[in-house]
């Protein structure tokens, strides 16, 4: 289940960067497979990168 979603625009160069939080990959390109533009053909499919959680403010044992 998708639970939050933001959209931010590159600095660098032109395109747009959305962050989402949901248990799989799968379930996120099967959402944005959904959107319009997508299915007409007008945009591809995104680019979808997992992300995990940065560990180097946790304490070291």
């Amino acid at each position: 289940m998708l639970t939050s979603m933001s959209n931010w625009l590159r600095g660098d160069a032109g395109g747009a960067c959305m962050i989402v939080e949901a248990t799989s990959t799968d379930e996120v390109a099967a959402k944005l497979n959904t959107l319009p533009l997508v299915r007409a053909g007008f945009l591809q499919p995104p680019t979808i990168v997992p992300l995990k959680p940065y560990s180097g403010f946790a304490p070291r044992s």
